[in-house]
């Protein structure tokens, strides 16, 4: 008896230093409400608001402002991307997505096929999303071996900022707000006209033919949760090699999922290269609203969704926040 007592008593004292040592890292972490992974935000979203999510790296959270999809379509959406973000990351993104909404359309943009299987951005991506079965599939399955401790024992990735946390980093943590952007990162900079680019990818290999499997099981998840599938190429100036997109467009065909290449769309988007890039690869406000324009049609002539209903009250703010940004 005294040995059950014993093991309780020790069980119990490891559970509450668990949840001690992961309050502290979640406190010292610094709050994220722009360049992607910004789930405190998200959740503050209400419960099955979101007609469409999108997810994947800054290709989407730089171009796509989600006001505007809701100024031309009534549609709600939001940007659950990642910098750098990949494929089987942005898999267990919608899977914990979809315990709080339940979208009609699920967004990828899908230049991360031929992303390497690691990127810079693990800790940022897997570290910032709730704690959960997701989080942990992510941790295990998404992420370096190297990078596994820290996320698990997030603590050790955040000892260092205990003399650096600030009042506004503790009360974005303690009461989080529905952000104004819905994900989306404004950006106000413009570059040169950028040149062309052929950027080195390749669809080959193990990495590739993983990020195939992950692809069936976004397909499947979203067929499970009544949810349409869309993968797309963003409009950019680093252009995905004609064979490479070529094999992408065959391998995506055969397994039934809609692939959308927007860089053959530039032309009618109205994109003047000499304002509306932040770099060559991304767009800044001007561009994100003239591509999110065109892609709010795009979406009303090939889905014809249908507005669930929100709090239009919020859109018109975010709407008349990034309108005071462009015309500032």
């Amino acid at each position: 008896m005294n040995k059950r007592r014993e093991a309780a008593a020790l069980l119990l004292a490891v559970l509450l230093f668990g949840a001690v040592t992961w309050c502290a890292a979640w406190l010292l972490m610094p709050v994220r409400t722009q360049y992607g992974s910004d789930w405190e935000q998200f959740l503050q979203e209400d419960a099955g608001s979101c007609d469409v999510l999108l997810f994947g790296s800054s290709l989407v959270y730089c171009d796509v402002a989600p006001a505007f999809l809701w100024e031309e379509t009534g549609l709600s959406a939001y940007v659950l991307a990642g910098p750098e973000q990949t494929i089987p990351t942005s898999y267990y993104y919608v899977r914990q997505a979809f315990e709080t909404q339940s979208p009609q359309l699920v967004v990828l943009e899908a230049t991360g096929m031929f992303y390497p299987r690691y990127t810079n951005y693990t800790k940022a991506n897997i570290g910032y999303m709730p704690m959960g079965r997701s989080r942990l599939a992510a941790t295990f399955f998404a992420a370096e071996r190297e990078e596994r401790f820290g996320l698990l024992f997030p603590l050790y990735n955040y000892h260092y900022r205990w003399q650096d946390a600030t009042a506004e980093d503790l009360s974005g943590h303690l009461f989080p707000s529905a952000g104004l952007t819905a994900g989306y990162t404004l950006l106000t900079e413009h570059c040169p006209p950028p040149q062309q680019q052929v950027r080195d990818y390749t669809a080959s290999g193990d990495n590739y033919r993983r990020n195939l499997t992950y692809v069936e099981k976004l397909r499947d998840l979203c067929a499970d949760r009544g949810a349409q599938l869309l993968l797309y190429i963003a409009p950019s100036a680093g252009k995905i090699p004609a064979d490479a997109l070529k094999t992408l467009e065959g391998d995506l065909a055969a397994r039934d999922v809609a692939l959308a290449d927007f860089n053959r769309e530039l032309p009618r988007m109205g994109i003047d290269d000499s304002t509306d890039w932040y770099d060559f690869l991304h767009f800044n406000l001007r561009g994100a609203e003239k591509f999110t324009r065109f892609l709010a049609g795009w979406l009303e002539e090939h889905y014809g969704l249908e507005p669930k209903g929100c709090d239009a009250a919020l859109w018109q703010r975010r709407l008349d926040h990034l309108n005071s940004a462009l015309h500032h």
